[in-house]
């Protein structure tokens, strides 16, 4: 292989790389970022996912939030969401979850702020299961 080859091989492998970034970078601003999760029992349930401070990897100022259930079907009743600036909103969920579900995305009241933690109340949906001490993993998104 000639070194003009290697360059222009080079270049392309970059500009394909670049592209991916935009395009994944363009996904995650529509569907939110990753911020944390929790798993619930079959009994009702308090977990807490605390955040790092603002403007880092994990987070950023949000308006919505929005949870994902995997596997196990959950019953969520209320979300407390305690920002950094010291305010905080009680959000009553009061929904089941099938497994792979979500909710809608949950409008916060004020302006985008950074969440400090959130407080997850309710369970894990177990009924009829198979298996002792089965989990609901609920993952946590924020825009």
């Amino acid at each position: 292989m000639t070194k003009i080859h290697k360059e222009e091989k080079m270049k392309k492998v970059l500009f394909c790389l670049i592209a991916f970034m935009t395009l994944s970078m363009t996904a995650q601003a529509r569907s939110g970022f990753f911020m944390g999760s929790v798993s619930l029992t079959d009994f009702k349930d308090v977990d807490v996912i605390h955040l790092r401070p603002c403007r880092t990897r994990m987070n950023h100022p949000v308006s919505q939030i929005k949870l994902k259930v995997k596997k196990i079907p959950a019953e969520i009743d209320r979300l407390n969401v305690t920002f950094y600036n010291g305010s905080r909103q009680e959000i009553y969920v009061r929904d089941h979850f099938k497994p792979f579900s979500s909710s809608r995305w949950i409008d916060l009241r004020g302006n985008r702020r950074c969440i400090k933690k959130i407080v997850v109340v309710g369970d894990a949906d177990t009924y009829r299961r198979t298996g002792f001490r089965k989990q609901a993993k609920v993952l946590f998104y924020g825009r």
